[in-house]
C-alpha cells in the first residue's frame, strides 16, 4: 500500500526531499516528489525493527567488553552509553515515520537520518579505537567483520534515499579509515594492507548502497507511472465510454427526432420515405406489390383555428393511436403532414388495400370526445399500389396524394383507388395556381350576384357577391377549382381583397343610379379574418368605394364563431362599425352555441342540405324550425340556402324563415342583370332568369 503526498507541501519540504533522491529521477513533478518522499519514509519507518537495533547494541558491547578483556583496552566502553541514544531515537522515529501524518514525515526523515549518521559515527569511532589500541588484537579483526556485516544489514534498511545512505556509509567508515591511515605513520608494513582492504570494503559499500537506493527509486517510479499511465488509459476509456454512450444517446435521440413524429409516435415524413425506398428495393427482388394510403383529415384548419391547437394535437393524437389500432402487424404508419398520415402495407393486392382502406375510414371517423365536446372527424383516404401505378418512391407518393386530392373532393366516397388521370389533375391545379395570379393583376375576374328576398313579399332585401373567373383561353373555370388552389397557396387575401373592392364599388354604383337591393354580402374566408390587418383591409374598402358600412355584411364560416382571440375581436370591432356579421353554412361545422350567443352575429344562414330535403324528411322540417326559433331567441334573423322549389319557400316561410336565397328565385347572374330587375322592383315569385343551374358558389 502506497503513502500518498500532502497535496499541501510546502515548497521547503520539496526541496528538502529532493536531496533524498537520485538527481533529476522526477525534476518538475512535485506530485511524484511528495509521493516518493512519503513512500520512503513509511518504508523506513517499516523497516526500523528494534531487534536490528538492539543487535547492533548488544555487538558493539561485546567488541567493547572484547577489547578489555583480550587487550585490556577500556577507552571503548565510553561509546556504549552514546551508542544507545541514536538507536533509541532510531526506534522512537521509525515508530513515528510509520504511523505519523503526512505532514510531519519530511522532518521526522530529517531527524531519522541525524540519527542514523551519529549510530554509524559512534560505531565507526568504537571500532577505529580498537583499531587504534589493539591492531593487531582478534577482537579487533571481529570489529572490522562486523563493520562489513552491519553495513551490508543496512542495506536493507537505509539503501532507500541517497543521501541517508551516504552519510550513514561516511559516517562508519571515516573514523575507521582515519584510526588505520594514523597507525600507518606508526607501522606503516603492519597497515597498509589493512587500509587498502578497509577502502576497498568502504568503497563497495557506498557504492552497492548508492546502487540499491537508485533502484528502489526506479522500481518504484516506473511503477507509479505506470500505475499512472493504467489508470489514465483507463479514465480516458471510461471517457471514450461516456462519450461513445452520449454519441448513441445522441444518435438515437437523433433518429427519435428524424424518424418519429414527437405528436404523435408515428413515422416520420422522412422515415416513410426511406421504407418507401425499402420495400421498392424488396419488390424488385421479391417480387412482392405493396400499397401506399395517404389520409389526409378533412377540415382540420377548421378544427385548429375554432377549438385551439391544443383540441388539434388531441384529434391529431387519437387519429393516430385508432390508425395504430386499425393497421395490420408489419404494417408502417408515419405522418406525412400536418393533417396528414400515411400507411405503407406490405403484399397486398388491389382489392384488399381498398378494403383496409374502408376500416380505416369506420375506424377515425368513430366521435372523438375532445374536453366536453364530441367531435366526428372525416378523413379521405387515397390509395396507390406498386408495380400498378409507379415503380420509385416518388411517383407512388405522387399517385396517393393525387388521388386523395380527390377523395377530399368526392366525400360520398370513403376512399379513391389511384387512377393515371389524376396526375393530369394535379398539374391542372398547379396551372390554376399559376394562371389565378395573372387573373388578378389582367382583371380576368368577374363578381356576379345572387339576390336574397324577403319571406313575406318576396322583396329583394340583398344580394350575394360570387366570383367568377373567365379565362381568355380555357373559359369559364368553376370556383370550386380555383378557390381551394387559393386558400393553399395564400392567393386567398388578395383574391378576397378584390372581391370585396369590386363588392363594394358595384353597391355605390347601383345606389348612386337609385336602385334599392338591401346590403351586399361578401363571404370571407377564414384565411382572411387571421389577418390582424383584415379590420384595416375592410375600413380602407369602405373608404375607397364609399360604400356605407351598415351596406356591408360579411358571411364567415362556423369555424369562426369557435375562434378565440383576435380574431372574435376583429369581427366585434367590424360589428361596432355598423357591418353586419352573417354564420354562413349553419349547422355543417363545428358549432357551439355558447360562442354563437358571445359572437352576437345579425343573421344565420342554413345549410343547403337541410332544405333540399326538407319536403321528404319531417326530421329535416323539425331541426329547420328549431333553428329558426334559435336564431330569433339570439336576435338573429334567417336565411335559408338552397330554395329551388315554391313548395320549399311555402314550408321555410311557415317554418319562421325571415328570407330565402336559391335557385328558385334567381342564380347568380351579372351586375348587368341584377340592375334591370332591380330598376323595375318587381318581387321575385317566379325563377327570373332560366331554369336550375349548377351552383358553383364562391366561399371568398
Amino acid at each position: 500500500m502506497h503513502a500518498t503526498a500532502d497535496s499541501s507541501t510546502d515548497p521547503a519540504t520539496l526541496a528538502l526531499a529532493q536531496r533524498w533522491i537520485p538527481p533529476h529521477a522526477v525534476e518538475g513533478d512535485a506530485a511524484m516528489l511528495g509521493r516518493l518522499l512519503a513512500h520512503n519514509a513509511r518504508t523506513l519507518g517499516q523497516r526500523t525493527r528494534a531487534a536490528r537495533l538492539w543487535l547492533v547494541v548488544g555487538l558493539a558491547t561485546l567488541l567493547a567488553l572484547g577489547g578489555l578483556i583480550d587487550a585490556g583496552v577500556p577507552a571503548a566502553l565510553p561509546a556504549l552509553p552514546l551508542l544507545l541514544l541514536p538507536a533509541l531515537a532510531c526506534v522512537r522515529l521509525g515508530r513515528a515515520l510509520r504511523d505519523g501524518e503526512v505532514s510531519r514525515l519530511a522532518r521526522l526523515t530529517q531527524r531519522y537520518r541525524r540519527a542514523t549518521t551519529w549510530l554509524g559515527l559512534i560505531w565507526g569511532s568504537l571500532v577505529a579505537i580498537l583499531v587504534v589500541t589493539a591492531p593487531h588484537s582478534t577482537v579487533t579483526e571481529l570489529g572490522l567483520v562486523a563493520t562489513l556485516g552491519l553495513v551490508v544489514g543496512a542495506f536493507a534498511i537505509l539503501a532507500i534515499e541517497r543521501s541517508l545512505w551516504l552519510r550513514f556509509s561516511l559516517a562508519i567508515w571515516t573514523p575507521i579509515l582515519t584510526a588505520t591511515a594514523i597507525g600507518m605513520g606508526v607501522t606503516p608494513s603492519d597497515r597498509g594492507s589493512l587500509l587498502a582492504l578497509e577502502l576497498l570494503f568502504a568503497a563497495w559499500s557506498t557504492l552497492q548502497g548508492l546502487w540499491l537506493t537508485r533502484e528502489h527509486t526506479r522500481s518504484h517510479l516506473t511503477r507509479w507511472r505506470l500505475e499512472e499511465a493504467i489508470q489514465t488509459l483507463e479514465a480516458r476509456d471510461h471517457e471514450l465510454t461516456s462519450v461513445r454512450s452520449q454519441q448513441n444517446s445522441l444518435e438515437l435521440r437523433s433518429r427519435q427526432l428524424t424518424h418519429f413524429d414527437q405528436l404523435t409516435q408515428l413515422g416520420s415524413r422522412l422515415h416513410l420515405h426511406e421504407r418507401l425506398e425499402d420495400e421498392v428495393a424488396r419488390y424488385r427482388e421479391r417480387v412482392r406489390p405493396f400499397a401506399l394510403l395517404i389520409l389526409d383529415i378533412k377540415g382540420f384548419r377548421d378544427i385548429n383555428g375554432s377549438l385551439g391547437t391544443a383540441a388539434g394535437d388531441e384529434v391529431l393524437r387519437s387519429v393516430a393511436r385508432r390508425i395504430t389500432e386499425t393497421q395490420r402487424s408489419g404494417d408502417f404508419a408515419a405522418r406525412q403532414g400536418n393533417d396528414e398520415f400515411a400507411v405503407l402495407m406490405r403484399d397486398v393486392s388491389d382489392a384488399e388495400a381498398v378494403r383496409i382502406a374502408d376500416r380505416f375510414h369506420q375506424a377515425i371517423e368513430e366521435p372523438l370526445r375532445i374536453g366536453s365536446r364530441l367531435i366526428c372527424p372525416h378523413v379521405a383516404i387515397g390509395v396507390a399500389i406498386c408495380p400498378t401505378d409507379s415503380l420509385d418512391t416518388a411517383g407512388l407518393l405522387a399517385a396517393a396524394e393525387n388521388a386523395v386530392q380527390v377523395a377530399l373532393r368526392l366525400p360520398q366516397f370513403s376512399s379513391i383507388r389511384y387512377v393515371p388521370g389524376m396526375s393530369a389533375a394535379a398539374m391542372r391545379r398547379l396551372t390554376i395556381e399559376q394562371e389565378l395570379m395573372t387573373a388578378l393583376a389582367e382583371d380576368q375576374l368577374v363578381l356576379h350576384f345572387q339576390p336574397q328576398v324577403d319571406a313575406r313579399d318576396l322583396r329583394i332585401i340583398g344580394v350575394e357577391a360570387l366570383v367568377r373567373w373567365h379565362h381568355p383561353t380555357r373559359g369559364q373555370i368553376p370556383p370550386l377549382e380555383f378557390i381551394p388552389v387559393a386558400e393553399n397557396t395564400g392567393l386567398i387575401d388578395a383574391l378576397g381583397e378584390w372581391v370585396l373592392d369590386a363588392a363594394c364599388r358595384q353597391a355605390v354604383a347601383w345606389r348612386e343610379r337609385g336602385l334599392e337591393f338591401g346590403t351586399m354580402a361578401v363571404n370571407i374566408s377564414p384565411l382572411q379574418l387571421r389577418d390582424p390587418r383584415f379590420v384595416d383591409k375592410i375600413d380602407s374598402v369602405l373608404r375607397r368605394s364609399g360604400l356605407q358600412a351598415e351596406g356591408l355584411e360579411l358571411e364567415i364560416t362556423e369555424s369562426a364563431v369557435q375562434t378565440q382571440g383576435d380574431t372574435c375581436n376583429a369581427l366585434a370591432r367590424l360589428r361596432d362599425r355598423g357591418i353586419r356579421i352573417a354564420l354562413d353554412d349553419f349547422g355543417t361545422g363545428y358549432s357551439s352555441l355558447a360562442s354563437l350567443r358571445a359572437l352576437q352575429v345579425d343573421r344565420i344562414k342554413i345549410d343547403r342540405a337541410f332544405v333540399g330535403d326538407m319536403l321528404q324528411s319531417p326530421r329535416s322540417a323539425a331541426l329547420l324550425g328549431t333553428m329558426a326559433d334559435m336564431a330569433h331567441a339570439l336576435d338573429a334573423t334567417v336565411v335559408a340556402e338552397g330554395v329551388e322549389q315554391a313548395e320549399q319557400a311555402s314550408a321555410l316561410s311557415a317554418l319562421g324563415c325571415d328570407s330565402m336565397q336559391g335557385y328558385f328565385f334567381s342564380r347568380p347572374v351579372d351586375a348587368a342583370s341584377l340592375a334591370k330587375v332591380l330598376d323595375h322592383g318587381i318581387a321575385l315569385a317566379d325563377p327570373l332568369l332560366g331554369p336550375l343551374q349548377v351552383d358553383c358558389r364562391a366561399s371568398t
